[in-house]
């Protein structure tokens, strides 16, 4: 089973809600569920179609999935003309975030991962919004402990954050890495007694890019 990668809304499973803090509130949920290890099962890929026309239940998984992808699925949501008119409206945001939640709780939690942390997750990434730090990469060695986190902001690029600690919990070095759109530059991290390097992906796009490196 693979960590969740994707959530999505749409009106009546065909037309893509237009509005840019909604999808980065999303992608915010995502990143914070894929940290914890959340999982949907047997794919990864999520997409909500909001419709004011009758759903079992309130909530149920499409039948239309033929020619779909394996790794995604659409389920229905029903929801009140009111709520389906201001979709594409700020205001709206706290009650897609409940359908969100209650679609991931009702059909996905479990055991391992009740609906209290999926509650949870949403939570935190709505709230902290711009601020919130999700462990991207972490390394250790028996003296030393770097984590890379990133920060999702408002304009849509990511911030890193990269903290090392040694064997003691003691923090050796904070620093904030340049804004970034892609994560391109962040590949293999290493990490040695008095120094940490942030190799970029091997890629075309990537060929003489320098790594970061960092001394504490």
């Amino acid at each position: 089973m693979n960590p969740i990668a994707d959530i999505r809304i749409y009106r009546s499973g065909t037309h893509p809600i237009d509005n840019k803090s909604l999808h980065l509130a999303l992608r915010r949920i995502v990143m914070k569920l894929r940290e914890s290890g959340f999982s949907l099962g047997d794919f990864d890929h999520l997409y909500l179609s909001l419709t004011t026309s009758p759903v079992p239940g309130g909530i149920a998984p499409n039948q239309s999935g033929r020619g779909k992808p394996a790794w995604l699925r659409t389920y229905d949501v029903q929801v009140e003309q009111s709520l389906y008119d201001q979709l594409g409206n700020d205001q709206s945001h706290g009650a897609v975030f409940q359908l969100v939640e209650e679609t991931l709780t009702r059909h996905f939690a479990s055991p391992t991962f009740p609906a209290e942390r999926i509650q949870a997750c949403i939570t935190e990434a709505v709230t902290q919004r711009e601020t919130m730090e999700i462990a991207f990469k972490t390394k250790a060695t028996a003296k030393r402990k770097a984590v890379l986190y990133l920060r999702l902001l408002d304009s849509g690029s990511y911030h890193p954050l990269l903290r090392v600690w040694d064997a003691e919990d003691q923090l050796l070095l904070e620093r904030d890495l340049p804004r970034m759109i892609s994560l391109d530059a962040l590949g293999d991290l290493q990490l040695s007694l008095h120094k940490v390097t942030i190799k970029p992906r091997k890629s075309s796009y990537t060929a003489g890019m320098e790594p970061l490196v960092f001394e504490y």
